[in-house]
């Protein structure tokens, strides 16, 4: 075994020893033994029925020829094709049981494939003995070599151990049966040139089927690996992107009601209104104010007031909901602002006047008073840069003249 080991090493086409050794890899021995295993399976699939019949013909000739004298009759040399009918017959159903599930049958079907590699050995060296043939055991010998060696896959090891082996026998067994004369040195030398090429054949498909096999599995690898990578990568950005969406949110939004909150009033503040000059439609700025509110935070407590903060602005959603291109701000303790894009006055009267009713309508657990609260609404086209500033001032004058008239009432201003 160690000469053959060198023999193959010394024919291996330059693979090297970490090559070799990564096919030892579990995965990917896994993979080798798999890949074999359907290969020689499907080959004995093709192979083994083709073989039932060829030997069915070679009997029904033999039996022709003897019937009309052309062949003397042997029984020894029916038996053998016999045999060899049989063989393949049991081995394609053998294999062809374990070809129904090669995942956990490769090892078996690796097994019974060299069996029967060894198996055809055998009965090639049985026919020897009853051919009397030279040239047709030469043939049939050749023939059964060749097949065996470029229809299944055998280990470059096994493959010139069995080729070795199977040549100096097939040698031995001819000289025994057929003395030496019958055996001209030619032939003999062309069987070894044979044999040696199959080797190298058989050798190189083997290690090429490896190479093939090894780098499918390190390809699969490094795809599970990017997948996983990319899967990472996607969960990183969804974190952040959640992340940087409650930043956001925290910046814009106030934390108590969930409104957009004095510093976004004033970033979005001159963009906005050029938004609004561009409509080139009226636009509503809406400034509430809770009336007694530090009443009501003073006697009730601060908790008793945030309720009444958080109702008025769930009354102030509720209101604009269906309106487009309002925005609700608190700016700001007990002051809210609405600032409403393409409004006709009807309707931002009407938006008023439903927010008034709403806070009004307001009903909290402990609150022994109605809930109000004073508006001041400002309906205008913006139609120039210095328009912006004199929004906001006659929105929060209108404010202060409910305020002072009296409270929990609307003051418009045009």
């Amino acid at each position: 075994m160690g000469f053959i080991n060198n023999l193959v090493e010394n024919m291996s086409f330059n693979i090297g020893h970490e090559e070799i050794e990564s096919w030892q890899q579990p995965k990917i021995k896994k993979a080798l033994h798999i890949e074999f295993a359907t290969r020689n399976s499907s080959s004995a699939m093709i192979f083994l029925p083709i073989a039932c019949v060829l030997a069915i013909f070679i009997m029904t000739v033999y039996s022709i020829g003897v019937h009309w004298e052309v062949f003397e009759f042997q029984p020894e040399y029916v038996l053998v094709y016999l045999a060899f009918l049989i063989i393949s017959f049991v081995f394609h159903f053998v294999i062809k049981h374990y070809a129904k599930d090669i995942d956990k049958n490769d090892i078996k079907i690796i097994i019974t494939t060299s069996s029967l590699a060894i198996v055809y050995l055998i009965w090639v060296s049985f026919l020897l003995f009853v051919n009397r043939n030279i040239e047709a055991s030469i043939i049939v010998y050749s023939a059964t070599l060749v097949v065996i060696t470029q229809a299944i896959y055998l280990s470059p090891k096994y493959s010139a151990l069995f080729v070795t082996v199977s040549t100096i026998l097939f040698l031995l067994t001819n000289n025994l049966r057929n003395g030496a004369d019958n055996m001209d040195f030619e032939a003999s030398i062309g069987i070894i040139m044979l044999s040696l090429i199959l080797v190298l054949v058989s050798n190189s498909r083997y290690c090429n089927r490896c190479r093939a096999v090894c780098n499918e599995v390190l390809i699969a690898q490094q795809n599970q690996q990017l997948d996983e990578m990319i899967k990472e990568l996607q969960e990183q950005k969804t974190m952040l992107e959640k992340t940087n969406e409650e930043l956001n949110s925290a910046y814009v939004r106030d934390s108590m009601t969930g409104l957009y909150n004095r510093w976004y009033w004033n970033k979005m503040f001159e963009t906005t209104f050029e938004e609004c000059k561009a409509a080139e439609n009226l636009t509503a700025i809406y400034m509430i104010d809770v009336d007694d509110f530090k009443t009501i935070n003073d006697t009730l407590g601060h908790t008793m007031g945030d309720k009444c903060l958080v109702a008025i602005s769930e009354v102030l959603r509720r209101e604009t909901k269906n309106i487009d291109n309002c925005n609700i701000y608190r700016m700001g303790g007990e002051e809210f602002v609405i600032l409403c894009r393409d409004i006709d006055k009807a309707n931002a009267i009407k938006l008023a006047d439903g927010v008034l009713k709403g806070v009004q309508n307001i009903k909290i657990m402990g609150l022994n008073r109605m809930l109000t609260v004073s508006i001041g609404v400002h309906i205008q086209k913006v139609e120039n840069h210095n328009d912006i500033e004199e929004y906001v001032v006659k929105a929060d004058m209108a404010m202060y003249e409910s305020k002072n008239t009296g409270k929990n009432k609307i003051t418009l201003s045009f």
